[in-house]
């Protein structure tokens, strides 16, 4: 799981909210020192920084910072010098507001790129850069502190230095703005490199003292050290390495001082040594033999044995018969045989154990390895204690912890309790978010790979269900007709988003996606209009306040975006769709000044979508039927010079990201002329993203990220099937793209997913399988997966008194969203009920999907109904 949602879902026990706002600091906010005269200053606070300027300086707008790093320990002191300093000096500099700050930048979760930063300090030119490194070097040098890994270290530390932005400014890379520098050769703005090891812009002169510095830094890796042969994880902790130790295999666990610190206080040294005294003191477990310690750069090293296996997760995800479509009832029963054998060796290992004294504490399917005979070994065991050990808050993977803090071995029980779910249905992460989700996934387990009583009271006890009457019903009530159950649903879902409406704050009109504080809050994919247009679509006209709210946030954006799901293209799009056309209209003539300098290739943030958006407006301004014609013309020329790629990297393939938005962008325009240009840019292109295409074991055609493969909407081969699917009544039966679209029905198919939402869930699956339906290409697979699919949702919906919301990507917290949340399954529900009626949806899944001429051709078809 990508750490970035659980840095988010630490600041409500709901929804996804930005860690500035983690609830009330913990201990004291960070001062200047008192006996110092800050009337000159002036004062300003953006958590989670503090900043203090000399009145009527003005700072330049990017040069060499000093970033000094803190412990809890040493931050007083760090302060109070470098406050000092910057008084005497008149230099500009920031910390951070409170403890609890500095605290979350040294916890295992952090960004490890930055993490320990505590005060920034801005010289104004490169003399008062090495003043500054020099008196303060003098004052605080050698102080223990975590390694900024962005910058150079001065010495010894706790100074590190960094070229980069002094005020905030912005470039456009593939339509989306980042922070920025400016080149100093040529003028333009340039990306504002911020990564894991210390980076200079090519145009920029490392003064003498810097370089001499960087010269003296010895790297060389001490003798004895094994040789690292490739990375299996990093954090701020350290990392994780396959090597070899004398020719022989060995896992390498790597520990950085002074950071990655975890509740109970320590770093993640003292919790490498820990771990290593337990494995000597069980070396007579399932666990890792230690092959030896090895200490580098003041980082701590420990080589221990490689177990040879695949961890549980990824032992279920190979082998799951629900990921795959055309599972039968033999498959199921031997997947339940497997995973009923491993749980009861993982319990038997976890019995050893704690009869040697000892509990794991931080149990779940990534630290237990599954051997080829399928018996288990118990890894990662820095967070054990002796049973008798007090309890302590410590780390653990959301889904396998218990909620009510519960320690000791009744920990590890209710773990191995969520691992045997895990196994059959895993959606284990949502049961801290609905009281009666643990009762509804064990019942649904059961049914599914028929687990007699015995497990199921088991599970049940373990997992101290509550209110049992309140598991959510399925869609398809027996006591309900079809029509009145979806009609239920959609009124719970359009109800919690009502409820969760939040008008006070000027971020975010609804909670969704981490993403949404990246990108406007006024946006499709993430912000205030996608899940507008989902309300309006469900019947709730009445979006006076919400519209008001959209005003007030455009007019406050200082570098507004272009895009389609980002950006002005969606909310002309929107606009549209809520019955402005003046508001439409002003925002794609805005797209027309002018705005598409830097956009990609993308359609959710760069030409394809404001493409779309000038065809919509062609009509009533035919001068945006030539800028259509225009971006046409620019992706054809990026199309011919891409070569297509076999894999692609994680997030950036199929409609979303891939070349498939330039070819639903070409076909409509094609539709609108006539021109067969068009038609050939649109099959050039989905011949580009077809090449992306894996062909699994189950003949199923999937997007292939290398380390994984996609079936979904956004990012997977189900956008590229939809788009093939509507490009088919254009280019008549050709058998290339139908043998593509029955493998990426296949893969749509699949009973299972792991996620509800639009982009990269089940009702993204389901708006593909619908629009076959719409367009005349379905067939007996794709009409039953798509009723399954409509079934299954309620595996993902959260119940409360408010109505029905969903868990967003992540699983860690419900999310309103349109790509991740509710407002985008309310969309599949919304169209699903219209089909069913026999009306014509006017959303299927994103934005131009869908569009009346679609509805014509679906005579076209593939084979008969």
């Amino acid at each position: 799981m990508d750490t970035n949602y659980s840095a988010f879902a630490n600041a409500d026990p709901q929804f996804y909210d930005a860690p500035s706002r983690a609830g009330a600091p913990s201990g004291r906010r960070f001062v200047v020192p008192g006996h110092l005269d800050w009337s000159g200053w002036d004062h300003l606070i953006e958590r989670p920084w503090s900043f203090w300027r000399l009145r009527g300086t003005v700072l330049p707008e990017q040069g060499w910072k000093i970033h000094v790093s803190a412990t809890t320990s040493t931050a007083d002191r760090m302060l109070r010098e470098v406050a000092a300093f910057c008084h005497r000096r008149g230099i500009a500099f920031k910390m951070l507001v409170d403890q609890s700050r500095l605290e979350r930048s040294l916890g295992k979760d952090a960004d490890r790129s930055s993490a320990g930063k505590f005060l920034t300090v801005y010289p104004p030119d490169e003399r008062a850069l090495h003043d500054a490194l020099v008196e303060l070097d003098a004052r605080l040098g050698g102080a223990p502190a975590p390694y900024i890994l962005s910058d150079l270290r001065w010495r010894e530390g706790p100074l590190f230095v960094r070229y980069g932005a002094f005020v905030k400014r912005w470039a456009t890379v593939d339509g989306v703005p980042v922070l920025a520098v400016r080149d100093l050769d040529t003028g333009r703005w340039q990306p504002d490199v911020r990564s894991a090891s210390f980076h200079v812009p090519a145009w920029v002169q490392m003064p003498g003292f810097l370089r001499e510095q960087l010269s003296a830094l010895d790297l060389t890796p001490p003798a004895g050290l094994p040789t690292i042969t490739g990375a299996l994880h990093h954090s701020n902790a350290g990392g994780v390495y396959e090597a070899t130790v004398g020719g022989a295999s060995v896992i390498v666990k790597e520990a950085r001082p002074h950071t990655g610190r975890t509740p109970d206080g320590r770093d993640a040294v003292t919790r490498l040594r820990d771990e290593e005294r337990v494995l000597r003191e069980l070396a007579a477990l399932p666990t890792p033999d230690v092959v030896g310690v090895f200490e580098a750069h003041g980082h701590r090293f420990l080589a221990m044995e490689r177990i040879d296996g695949t961890p549980l997760n990824a032992a279920v995800v190979a082998r799951h018969p629900l990921v795959r479509t055309g599972a039968d009832a033999t498959s199921r029963t031997e997947y339940r045989d497997w995973a009923l054998s491993v749980t009861a060796a993982t319990r038997r290992a976890i019995a050893e154990l704690h009869a040697a004294g000892y509990v794991h504490g931080d149990l779940h399917p990534g630290n237990v390895m599954v051997r080829p005979d399928d018996s288990v070994a118990l890894i990662d065991l820095e967070m054990a204690r002796g049973v008798s050990a007090p309890d302590s808050a410590g780390i653990g993977v959301p889904g396998f912890v218990p909620p009510d803090g519960r320690g000791g071995r009744a920990r590890d029980l209710y773990a191995l309790a969520c691992i045997d779910l895990f196994v059959f249905l895993p959606l284990t992460a949502l049961l801290p978010l609905d009281d009666a989700k643990a009762d509804q996934l064990i019942s649904a387990a059961a049914e599914e790979f028929s687990l007699d009583n015995g497990w199921v009271e088991r599970s049940a006890s373990a997992l101290t269900l509550r209110d049992r009457e309140r598991a959510p019903r399925s869609i398809h009530d027996p006591a309900e007709t079809t029509d009145a159950a979806l009609s239920r649903t959609i009124d719970g879902i359009a109800a919690a988003l009502r409820a969760d409406l939040d008008l006070e704050r000027d971020d975010r009109l609804w909670p969704g996606d981490p993403a949404q504080f990246a990108e406007p809050s006024t946006g499709v994919a993430h912000g205030a209009l996608g899940v507008m247009t989902a309300l309006l679509l469900a019947g709730h006209a009445d979006l006076a306040l919400e519209r008001a709210w959209v005003e007030r946030a455009l007019a406050r954006e200082q570098a507004p975006r272009a895009g389609l799901m980002d950006g002005t293209a969606g909310s002309a799009w929107a606009f549209g769709l809520l019955g402005d056309r003046s508001a439409a209209q002003r925002a794609t003539e805005w797209l027309g000044d002018g705005r598409l300098s830097g956009l990609g290739s993308d359609l959710y943030s760069g030409l394809p979508g404001v493409g779309l958006a000038f065809l919509a407006e062609s009509d009533e301004s035919p001068p945006m039927l030539d800028a259509a014609v225009r971006i046409a013309d620019d992706l054809r020329d990026r199309l011919a010079a891409a070569a297509p790629q076999t894999r692609v990297a994680t997030g950036r393939g199929g409609l979303l990201h891939g070349a498939t938005g330039t070819a639903l962008f070409a076909l409509r325009l094609y539709e609108r002329t006539g021109d067969r240009r068009h038609l050939r840019l649109a099959t050039d292109a989905l011949e580009h993203d077809m090449a992306s295409l894996a062909r699994s074991t189950d003949a199923s055609l999937q997007v292939n990220e290398g380390w994984r493969v996609l079936p979904y909407l956004g990012h997977g081969s189900a956008g590229i099937g939809a788009v093939i699917a509507l490009a088919l009544a254009h280019l008549g039966e050709s058998e290339r793209h139908l043998e593509s679209l029955d493998g990426i029905v296949r893969a749509a198919s699949a009973p299972f997913a792991i996620q509800s939402g639009l982009v990269q869930g089940r009702a993204g699956l389901i708006q593909f399988l619908l629009l076959l339906e719409i367009v005349g290409r379905s067939d007996a697979m794709s009409s039953g997966a798509l009723v399954r699919h409509i079934d299954q949702l309620s595996l993902h919906s959260l119940s409360s008194p408010d109505g029905t919301r969903f868990a967003g990507d992540g699983l860690l917290r419900a999310s309103c969203d349109l790509a991740t949340g509710s407002a985008g399954v309310l969309t599949a529900l919304v169209a699903y009920r219209a089909h069913l009626r026999g009306e014509t949806p006017v959303l299927v899944g994103l934005p131009y999907l869908i569009s009346p001429r679609d509805i014509e051709m679906r005579s076209l078809r593939r084979r008969p109904s």
